[in-house]
């Protein structure tokens, strides 16, 4: 007879243990993933302060003579600078656009010069 009562015990105590650890998991799991969504959140907002912060000095050193490209995609030298406002010379007839700073995307001669920069500095 007593091993009927020890099986008995051992068996429910298996179960007990059983039915406490889904919970103490789920919860774990709960927290890890909480964990990676903070950890993505960061660096998502990090990476966003970097291309705000790119962005707004590429617009800053435009200077007059700089080819630049649009987010249409037009591309054309800047001719003059007033605020906000930019004129493009865009084809050899001389057609000129007022944009506003924002709808810059690139800046062709910077990008130029930053990478002959970095080739005089490599050798």
């Amino acid at each position: 007879m007593p091993n009927t009562s020890t099986s008995a015990t051992t068996a429910a105590e298996p179960a007990q243990t059983n039915a406490a650890t889904p919970n103490l998991s789920s919860s774990f799991s709960m927290l890890i993933l909480f964990g990676i969504l903070i950890f993505m959140w960061f660096f998502a907002g990090r990476n966003q302060k970097k291309r705000e912060k790119e962005a707004a000095e590429l617009k800053k050193n435009i200077e007059i003579g700089d080819e630049i490209i649009t987010i249409g995609g037009i591309v054309g030298i800047v001719v003059g600078i007033k605020d906000e406002v930019i004129t493009l010379e865009t084809s050899s007839d001389r057609s000129k656009l007022r944009l506003q700073k924002w709808a810059i995307q690139s800046n062709i001669t910077a990008n130029e010069r930053a990478a002959a920069q970095k080739s005089k500095k490599e050798k």
